[in-house]
């Protein structure tokens, strides 16, 4: 059985890594800042070659923790959990050249459709706790990553 010390490090670990190791509590676009340590957590996924492993790890880690946030914060989807946009950016590189260009349009695009939430993105937020918080970022990923491998399609290798 836990005790209450162990509970209280287990919620602040969790609180640590649902808040993108802090980048969710700086002003201005918590979720810019937690996409940018989501690009950081892509880097180390690709140049470790464990990126399907950690994406899966990255996606479990993110309902976890943060369901932790939403009640710890006490509202739904708090703008300070934001490993959901952590885990979610090495989505929207998947099958991608790793190049500067790719990562900052995959950049781009996952934040733009998270903010715009097309469907089903606006209806899967509405699932409970840290699946709603992490499901929507996933269908903003994937649409990211989609929109650009058409725009690899149309362009070709030349971008």
């Amino acid at each position: 059985m836990a005790t209450d010390f162990t509970r209280r490090i287990s919620e602040r670990l969790a609180l640590v890594i649902a808040t993108g190791f802090g980048s969710g509590c700086l002003p201005l676009a918590p979720g810019t800042w937690g996409s940018l340590v989501g690009v950081l957590w892509f880097l180390a996924l690709w140049k470790l070659n464990w990126l399907v492993p950690g994406i899966i790890v990255g996606l479990a880690l993110s309902v976890v923790t943060a369901g932790v946030g939403e009640r710890h914060f006490a509202r739904k989807d708090p703008p300070q959990v934001v490993v959901d946009e952590l885990a979610c950016f090495p989505l929207a590189m998947l099958g991608l050249p790793v190049t500067p260009v790719w990562i900052a349009a995959a950049f781009v695009l996952f934040r733009v459709f998270d903010v715009v939430k097309p469907q089903p993105a606006h209806w899967v937020q509405r699932w409970p706790g840290g699946w709603g918080i992490t499901a929507d970022d996933v269908v903003a990923a994937l649409y990211a990553c989609g929109a650009l491998h058409a725009v690899r399609w149309v362009v070709g290798e030349l971008v």
